[in-house]
């Protein structure tokens, strides 16, 4: 049966993670909270629409769930994973050169797997910071090409 179907109120109706079980009876209808879902919708505007449902069962809320609305606060009025990621890499390497310039840290001493790690992480930034670059120069003009994707544009 869907809930869409249903000709009588529920007994009760529980919020999940991901949507809603409404529960007739000895009958649990499941139903994911998509803002497209109609049998979502649905229960929304009982929910909404104070209905006589004889019992709402909120979902209790999970390590995960705090987890997520922590991670859609930082992201949100902080600084999105991409601003993340580049300033940490930028503080890393800022303070490993600042190490190696003040010879606090010296290369020459390190053992040659962290030399070959450092090597590579240094070329991987290099790589990424030039596409950065480009990026920069592209978002800048005037009008943006419509071929923009092409590698021409990045080289």
């Amino acid at each position: 049966m869907k809930i869409t179907e249903l000709v009588e109120m529920p007994d009760a109706v529980e919020e999940t993670e991901f949507g809603y079980v409404v529960i007739i009876g000895d009958q649990r209808i499941h139903t994911h909270r998509d803002a497209g879902n109609p049998e979502a919708r649905m229960v929304t505007e009982w929910i909404a629409a104070k209905k006589p449902i004889k019992k709402f069962i909120k979902a209790p809320p999970t390590p995960e769930m705090v987890k997520a609305e922590a991670n859609r606060r930082i992201t949100a009025g902080i600084a999105e994973e991409w601003k993340q990621r580049n300033m940490l890499a930028q503080a890393v390497f800022a303070l490993v050169e600042e190490l190696i310039r003040q010879g606090i840290f010296d290369p020459a001493k390190w053992p040659p797997e962290t030399r070959a790690l450092y090597g590579g992480l240094t070329a991987v930034w290099r790589d990424i910071d030039a596409i950065r670059s480009k990026s920069d120069e592209i978002e800048a003009k005037p009008e943006i090409p419509q071929t923009f994707k092409d590698d021409e544009h990045w080289r």
